[in-house]
């Protein structure tokens, strides 16, 4: 049925690891809410942002281009966060931190546009950093 993205400290090969979640290419003609449930709980968590990059920002770990960011253990429970996005064409970076650590890991669920009345599910590619 339904699958999720699990970033798994423990697995990292080295003490702080990187994984990029990156979207196929958006193009927006509205103001429109991202939508996406996150889970961040352990004493060895690092940090979960989110990115807008453009072929202006092709470096997507500007500062100026980060829409959201949270970091550490915010809950045993999966919380829901909301980003507005401009109009524009644009891809969507997740980059997760963690630590070489069996509590460490991260987990991504139902990325959405709000766009339309269903909303459109986000695609995304997996890097390693």
């Amino acid at each position: 049925m339904g699958a999720y993205l699990y970033i798994r400290g423990q697995d990292a090969h080295k003490s702080t690891w990187v994984a990029i979640i990156q979207s196929q290419k958006i193009d927006l003609n509205e103001t429109t809410n991202l939508t996406f449930w996150y889970h961040m709980n352990g004493n060895g968590i690092g940090t979960l942002s989110l990115y807008m990059v453009t072929s202006d920002n092709v470096t997507s770990n500007n500062e100026s281009n980060m829409l959201w960011i949270r970091s550490g253990r915010q809950s045993p429970d999966w919380l829901e966060a909301t980003v507005s996005l401009q109009p524009s064409v644009f891809q969507l970076q997740f980059r997760a931190t963690t630590r070489n650590h069996f509590a460490s890991d991260i987990g991504l669920d139902d990325v959405w546009l709000q766009s339309e009345p269903k909303g459109v599910i986000v695609s995304f590619l997996i890097i390693l950093e």
